[in-house]
Protein backbone atom coordinates (compact mmCIF):
# COMPACT_ATOMS: atom_id res chain seq x y z
CA UNK A 1 0.00 0.00 0.00
CA UNK A 2 2.60 2.17 1.05
CA UNK A 3 4.12 1.58 -2.46
CA UNK A 4 1.41 1.83 -4.11
CA UNK A 5 1.09 5.49 -2.94
CA UNK A 6 4.21 6.09 -3.25
CA UNK A 7 3.89 5.46 -6.95
CA UNK A 8 0.57 7.12 -7.23
CA UNK A 9 2.00 10.14 -6.13
CA UNK A 10 2.91 12.63 -8.38
CA UNK A 11 5.35 14.72 -8.36
CA UNK A 12 5.96 17.67 -10.14
CA UNK A 13 7.80 18.53 -13.27
CA UNK A 14 10.08 21.09 -13.02
CA UNK A 15 7.88 23.16 -15.54
CA UNK A 16 4.97 22.87 -13.78
CA UNK A 17 6.90 24.08 -10.40
CA UNK A 18 7.82 26.71 -12.46
CA UNK A 19 4.88 27.55 -13.54
CA UNK A 20 2.95 27.98 -10.21
CA UNK A 21 6.12 29.64 -8.60
CA UNK A 22 5.45 32.28 -11.37
CA UNK A 23 1.74 32.58 -10.70
CA UNK A 24 2.50 32.67 -7.02
CA UNK A 25 5.08 35.59 -7.75
CA UNK A 26 2.67 37.19 -9.95
CA UNK A 27 -0.12 37.35 -7.73
CA UNK A 28 1.22 39.75 -5.22
CA UNK A 29 1.57 42.30 -7.83
CA UNK A 30 -1.81 43.28 -8.12
CA UNK A 31 -2.41 45.20 -4.94
CA UNK A 32 0.92 47.16 -5.68
CA UNK A 33 -0.18 47.77 -9.41
CA UNK A 34 -3.65 49.35 -8.08
CA UNK A 35 -1.89 51.33 -4.99
CA UNK A 36 -0.15 52.91 -8.13
CA UNK A 37 -3.01 53.54 -9.72
CA UNK A 38 -4.52 55.18 -6.83
CA UNK A 39 -1.45 56.96 -6.15
CA UNK A 40 -1.25 58.17 -9.48
CA UNK A 41 -4.63 59.05 -9.60
CA UNK A 42 -3.94 61.23 -6.40
CA UNK A 43 -0.47 62.65 -7.90
CA UNK A 44 -3.00 64.17 -10.58
CA UNK A 45 -5.36 65.32 -8.39
CA UNK A 46 -3.35 67.37 -6.48
CA UNK A 47 -1.06 68.55 -9.43
CA UNK A 48 -4.82 70.09 -10.89
CA UNK A 49 -5.34 71.18 -7.58
CA UNK A 50 -1.54 72.85 -7.08
CA UNK A 51 -1.90 73.94 -10.57
CA UNK A 52 -5.73 75.37 -9.96
CA UNK A 53 -3.71 77.50 -6.71
CA UNK A 54 -0.84 78.58 -8.22
CA UNK A 55 -3.04 79.68 -11.62
CA UNK A 56 -5.39 81.88 -8.84
CA UNK A 57 -2.32 83.32 -6.83
CA UNK A 58 -0.47 83.87 -10.30
CA UNK A 59 -3.43 85.41 -11.47
CA UNK A 60 -3.91 87.53 -8.41
CA UNK A 61 -0.15 88.93 -8.27
CA UNK A 62 -0.65 89.50 -12.10
CA UNK A 63 -3.68 91.47 -11.39
CA UNK A 64 -1.46 93.13 -8.22
CA UNK A 65 1.15 93.81 -10.37
CA UNK A 66 -0.16 95.41 -13.20
CA UNK A 67 -2.76 97.00 -11.92
CA UNK A 68 -0.45 100.03 -10.26
CA UNK A 69 0.94 100.44 -13.38
CA UNK A 70 -2.60 101.44 -15.03
CA UNK A 71 -2.04 105.41 -14.43
CA UNK A 72 -5.57 107.65 -15.01
CA UNK A 73 -5.22 109.85 -18.12
CA UNK A 74 -3.71 113.35 -17.14
CA UNK A 75 -5.82 116.30 -16.72
CA UNK A 76 -4.97 119.57 -17.18
CA UNK A 77 -5.30 121.65 -14.00
CA UNK A 78 -7.69 124.96 -13.60
CA UNK A 79 -6.77 128.10 -12.78
CA UNK A 80 -6.33 128.13 -9.11
CA UNK A 81 -9.27 129.27 -6.57
CA UNK A 82 -8.10 132.93 -4.87
CA UNK A 83 -7.87 132.81 -1.33
CA UNK A 84 -10.87 134.64 0.59
CA UNK A 85 -9.22 137.85 1.89
CA UNK A 86 -10.29 139.65 5.16
CA UNK A 87 -12.49 142.94 4.11
CA UNK A 88 -10.30 145.55 4.76
CA UNK A 89 -10.62 147.68 8.53
CA UNK A 90 -11.74 150.89 8.33
CA UNK A 91 -8.44 152.26 8.81
CA UNK A 92 -7.17 150.37 5.32
CA UNK A 93 -10.04 151.61 3.73
CA UNK A 94 -9.35 155.33 4.04
CA UNK A 95 -5.93 154.10 3.13
CA UNK A 96 -7.03 152.78 -0.17
CA UNK A 97 -9.76 155.93 -1.19
CA UNK A 98 -6.77 158.56 -0.67
CA UNK A 99 -4.02 155.89 -2.20
CA UNK A 100 -3.33 157.85 -5.69
CA UNK A 101 -3.79 155.93 -9.04
CA UNK A 102 -1.28 154.25 -10.88
CA UNK A 103 0.51 156.20 -13.45
CA UNK A 104 -0.98 159.02 -11.44
CA UNK A 105 1.21 161.80 -9.94
CA UNK A 106 2.13 161.59 -6.44
CA UNK A 107 0.44 164.50 -4.57
CA UNK A 108 -0.56 164.16 -0.69
CA UNK A 109 -3.84 164.86 0.05
CA UNK A 110 -3.90 168.36 1.87
CA UNK A 111 -4.48 167.60 5.76
CA UNK A 112 -5.54 170.83 8.11
CA UNK A 113 -4.80 174.37 6.93
CA UNK A 114 -2.59 177.54 7.17
CA UNK A 115 -2.04 180.32 9.62
CA UNK A 116 -3.98 183.48 7.85
CA UNK A 117 -1.56 185.34 5.22
CA UNK A 118 -0.34 181.88 3.90
CA UNK A 119 -0.69 179.91 1.02
CA UNK A 120 -1.34 175.92 1.29
CA UNK A 121 1.42 173.86 -0.94
CA UNK A 122 0.38 170.28 -1.90
CA UNK A 123 3.05 167.92 -0.63
CA UNK A 124 4.24 165.11 -2.95
CA UNK A 125 6.96 165.23 -5.61
CA UNK A 126 7.99 167.56 -7.82
CA UNK A 127 10.73 168.23 -10.82
CA UNK A 128 13.28 170.36 -8.89
CA UNK A 129 16.33 171.96 -10.69
CA UNK A 130 17.14 172.45 -14.35
CA UNK A 131 16.57 170.96 -17.59
CA UNK A 132 19.67 170.19 -19.40
CA UNK A 133 18.54 171.65 -22.03
CA UNK A 134 17.70 175.39 -20.50
CA UNK A 135 19.09 177.40 -22.04
CA UNK A 136 19.54 180.27 -19.59
CA UNK A 137 20.75 177.31 -16.93
CA UNK A 138 24.09 178.32 -14.81
CA UNK A 139 26.60 175.78 -13.80
CA UNK A 140 25.62 176.20 -9.72
CA UNK A 141 22.10 175.17 -10.52
CA UNK A 142 21.09 171.52 -9.72
CA UNK A 143 19.96 169.10 -11.98
CA UNK A 144 16.62 168.47 -12.49
CA UNK A 145 15.57 165.66 -10.75
CA UNK A 146 12.20 164.24 -9.06
CA UNK A 147 12.01 164.86 -5.13
CA UNK A 148 9.14 164.39 -2.64
CA UNK A 149 8.42 167.08 0.02
CA UNK A 150 5.29 167.15 2.73
CA UNK A 151 2.49 169.67 2.59
CA UNK A 152 3.57 173.55 3.61
CA UNK A 153 1.93 177.18 4.56
CA UNK A 154 4.30 179.74 2.49
CA UNK A 155 3.95 183.65 3.32
CA UNK A 156 1.94 184.87 0.36
CA UNK A 157 4.02 187.72 -0.13
CA UNK A 158 7.49 188.99 1.05
CA UNK A 159 7.97 190.09 4.74
CA UNK A 160 6.63 191.69 6.48
CA UNK A 161 3.80 189.58 4.44
CA UNK A 162 1.28 192.53 3.54
CA UNK A 163 0.05 193.62 0.60
CA UNK A 164 1.43 197.17 -0.18
CA UNK A 165 4.12 197.49 2.33
CA UNK A 166 7.63 197.39 1.19
CA UNK A 167 9.71 193.97 1.71
CA UNK A 168 12.14 194.34 4.05
CA UNK A 169 15.69 194.26 2.92
CA UNK A 170 19.65 194.77 4.22
CA UNK A 171 18.79 191.64 6.50
CA UNK A 172 21.41 188.74 7.44
CA UNK A 173 20.73 185.29 7.35
CA UNK A 174 20.31 184.85 11.00
CA UNK A 175 18.40 187.57 11.34
CA UNK A 176 15.92 186.79 8.65
CA UNK A 177 15.55 183.12 10.27
CA UNK A 178 14.80 185.12 13.90
CA UNK A 179 11.73 187.24 12.86
CA UNK A 180 10.20 183.91 11.41
CA UNK A 181 10.79 182.11 14.51
CA UNK A 182 9.48 184.92 16.21
CA UNK A 183 6.04 184.94 14.12
CA UNK A 184 5.60 180.91 14.84
CA UNK A 185 7.39 179.91 10.83
CA UNK A 186 10.55 179.21 9.59
CA UNK A 187 12.78 179.93 6.67
CA UNK A 188 11.66 178.06 3.62
CA UNK A 189 14.06 175.25 2.58
CA UNK A 190 15.19 175.76 -1.26
CA UNK A 191 12.88 172.98 -1.72
CA UNK A 192 10.09 174.37 -0.19
CA UNK A 193 10.53 177.67 -2.22
CA UNK A 194 11.29 176.74 -5.68
CA UNK A 195 7.73 174.04 -5.00
CA UNK A 196 5.67 176.80 -4.26
CA UNK A 197 6.98 178.88 -7.08
CA UNK A 198 7.05 176.26 -9.89
CA UNK A 199 3.29 175.07 -8.99
CA UNK A 200 1.54 171.93 -9.20
CA UNK A 201 2.69 172.53 -12.80
CA UNK A 202 6.68 172.59 -12.27
CA UNK A 203 6.43 175.74 -14.35
CA UNK A 204 9.98 177.70 -15.49
CA UNK A 205 8.35 180.46 -13.57
CA UNK A 206 6.00 181.69 -11.56
CA UNK A 207 3.24 182.73 -14.39
CA UNK A 208 4.60 180.22 -16.83
CA UNK A 209 7.32 178.87 -18.76
CA UNK A 210 8.19 181.51 -21.63
CA UNK A 211 9.81 184.90 -19.68
CA UNK A 212 7.83 188.12 -19.54
CA UNK A 213 9.78 190.69 -18.81
CA UNK A 214 6.21 192.66 -17.70
CA UNK A 215 5.38 190.12 -14.84
CA UNK A 216 7.42 190.82 -12.37
CA UNK A 217 9.74 192.84 -11.40
CA UNK A 218 12.67 192.00 -13.08
CA UNK A 219 15.19 193.91 -15.13
CA UNK A 220 13.51 196.45 -17.58
CA UNK A 221 13.33 194.75 -21.25
CA UNK A 222 16.12 197.32 -22.40
CA UNK A 223 18.12 196.62 -19.65
CA UNK A 224 17.47 199.46 -17.48
CA UNK A 225 16.85 198.86 -13.63
CA UNK A 226 13.95 198.67 -11.79
CA UNK A 227 13.49 200.06 -8.05
CA UNK A 228 12.09 197.95 -5.20
CA UNK A 229 8.37 198.11 -5.51
CA UNK A 230 5.69 197.32 -2.96
CA UNK A 231 4.48 194.23 -2.40
CA UNK A 232 2.02 192.95 -4.36
CA UNK A 233 2.47 195.70 -7.03
CA UNK A 234 2.81 192.99 -10.11
CA UNK A 235 -0.59 191.55 -10.38
CA UNK A 236 0.70 189.12 -12.47
CA UNK A 237 3.90 188.01 -10.93
CA UNK A 238 1.91 184.97 -8.63
CA UNK A 239 2.49 181.45 -8.61
CA UNK A 240 -0.52 178.60 -9.12
CA UNK A 241 -0.46 178.02 -5.57
CA UNK A 242 -0.92 181.87 -4.46
CA UNK A 243 2.74 182.82 -3.70
CA UNK A 244 3.61 186.28 -5.02
CA UNK A 245 6.68 188.35 -6.09
CA UNK A 246 8.87 184.88 -6.25
CA UNK A 247 10.42 186.45 -9.13
CA UNK A 248 11.94 189.55 -9.08
CA UNK A 249 11.76 192.69 -6.52
CA UNK A 250 13.58 191.06 -4.20
CA UNK A 251 15.98 187.80 -3.52
CA UNK A 252 15.16 185.71 -0.80
CA UNK A 253 16.66 184.01 2.25
CA UNK A 254 16.50 180.16 2.54
CA UNK A 255 17.41 178.04 5.25
CA UNK A 256 19.61 175.84 2.55
CA UNK A 257 23.06 175.74 2.05
CA UNK A 258 24.73 176.82 -1.26
CA UNK A 259 27.11 174.17 -1.69
CA UNK A 260 30.25 172.96 0.98
CA UNK A 261 31.11 176.53 2.08
CA UNK A 262 29.16 178.77 4.90
CA UNK A 263 27.03 180.24 2.10
CA UNK A 264 23.48 179.89 2.20
CA UNK A 265 20.94 179.91 -0.81
CA UNK A 266 19.09 182.78 -2.24
CA UNK A 267 16.46 182.73 -4.82
CA UNK A 268 14.21 184.31 -6.86
CA UNK A 269 16.06 186.96 -8.74
CA UNK A 270 15.40 190.71 -7.87
CA UNK A 271 14.91 193.95 -9.55
CA UNK A 272 18.32 195.25 -10.41
CA UNK A 273 19.25 191.25 -12.12
CA UNK A 274 19.59 189.94 -15.19
CA UNK A 275 15.76 187.43 -16.93
CA UNK A 276 17.54 183.70 -16.04
CA UNK A 277 17.76 184.92 -12.47
CA UNK A 278 14.35 184.94 -11.95
CA UNK A 279 13.59 181.53 -12.55
CA UNK A 280 12.32 179.47 -10.17
CA UNK A 281 15.35 177.11 -10.23
CA UNK A 282 17.55 179.66 -10.79
CA UNK A 283 20.09 179.71 -7.12
CA UNK A 284 22.94 182.27 -5.52
CA UNK A 285 24.98 181.48 -2.95
CA UNK A 286 25.61 184.70 -0.06
CA UNK A 287 27.75 184.23 3.65
CA UNK A 288 25.47 184.55 6.39
CA UNK A 289 26.59 187.99 7.44
CA UNK A 290 25.91 189.57 4.25
CA UNK A 291 23.02 192.13 3.68
CA UNK A 292 21.91 193.77 0.38
CA UNK A 293 19.36 196.53 -0.90
CA UNK A 294 18.08 193.68 -2.85
CA UNK A 295 17.71 190.77 -0.71
CA UNK A 296 14.88 190.20 1.90
CA UNK A 297 13.18 186.86 3.11
CA UNK A 298 9.98 185.36 3.64
CA UNK A 299 8.61 182.54 5.54
CA UNK A 300 7.28 179.13 5.76
CA UNK A 301 5.25 177.19 8.53
CA UNK A 302 3.76 173.03 9.19
CA UNK A 303 0.31 172.79 8.14
CA UNK A 304 -1.81 173.25 11.16
CA UNK A 305 -3.85 169.95 11.66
Amino acid sequence: MSGARSGARVLDSPTMSGARSGVRAALPTQPVMRKAKRRSVLSLVLLTLGGLALGAGGTYLILRFVRPSVTAAPVSPGKPVPARQAPPSRNEGEKAATAPAEGAPAVAAPVGDCPSGMRLVTGGAFKLGTPANDAMSFPNERALTSVQVPSFCVDEYEYPNRAGASPKVNVAWEEARTLCEQAGKRLCSEEEWEKACKGPGNARFPYGNEYDPAACNTEAPQGADRALAASGTFQRCRSAYGAVDMSGNVAEWTSTRFDATEDLTHKGGSFDRQDYTSRCSARKGAAPTERSESVGFRCCADVRP
